[in-house]
């Protein structure tokens, strides 16, 4: 089941992606060292997913400083946003970090990140992982490369951190992958938490295609 609260009235025209996430810390913890972001243009819609280095107030503050140098900047290029982000965690413990647009128009996914966070696109029964680089933001990053990728139709743009675990598949939840993204991020995360560390999972479709409930 599956229910939308409003704070204010809902928007009279919905947002090009349907959008749903779950992040939480590690039970032993208050604070949440995994953060994530969207940013939404007239072209495209970006999404940034942090996992900062272990867990508690220390990577809470590396992953929300991470999250303060998205927003701020213009929109640009998932590898500009995280050459930017790699030079500004300086001070911090650091952090994997991902950047991903959807740009509809074009039909293409465009990814770059550095560090161990999972990115996929599913369609139809089908995956394909999306390659982020070796490295740690802040820490080392020696080479960040971004890589493109087409947007099928009907496609999930699905992004998780490792405290959530990477052998899955949607077969696995006959049917998941026609419900709404806050209900797969909510079944992902139920079924594939690692307790061990801090979760998050993201997950993306386009707005105006039939889902189920």
């Amino acid at each position: 089941m599956f229910i939308r609260l409003w704070k204010n009235a809902p928007p009279e025209r919905p947002p090009a992606l349907s959008v749903g996430a779950v992040c939480l810390p590690v039970r032993s913890e208050q604070a949440c060292g995994d953060a994530w972001a969207m940013k939404v243009g007239c072209d495209a819609t970006l999404f940034m997913l942090t996992d900062a280095l272990g867990h508690g107030p220390n990577a809470a503050a590396a992953s929300n400083l991470a999250v303060a140098f998205f927003a701020k900047q213009a929109l640009r290029s998932p590898a500009g946003l995280v050459h930017l982000i790699h030079a500004g965690l300086r001070g911090t413990r650091g952090a994997a970090v991902v950047v991903a647009e959807v740009a509809l128009g074009a039909r293409v996914v465009r990814y770059a990140g550095v560090g161990n966070i999972s990115g996929q696109i599913l369609c139809a029964g089908s995956s394909r992982s999306l390659v982020s680089n070796n490295g740690t933001a802040r820490v080392e990053a020696r080479k960040i490369q971004e890589f493109s990728y087409p947007w099928p139709e009907g496609g999930l743009l699905v992004l998780h951190s490792d405290g959530v675990a990477t052998h899955w598949s949607p077969e696995d939840w006959p049917g998941l992958g026609q419900k709404n993204p806050a209900l797969i991020a909510g079944v992902l995360f139920r079924d594939q938490q690692r307790l061990r560390d801090d979760s998050t999972v993201v997950v993306a479709r386009e707005t105006g295609l039939k889902v189920a409930a």
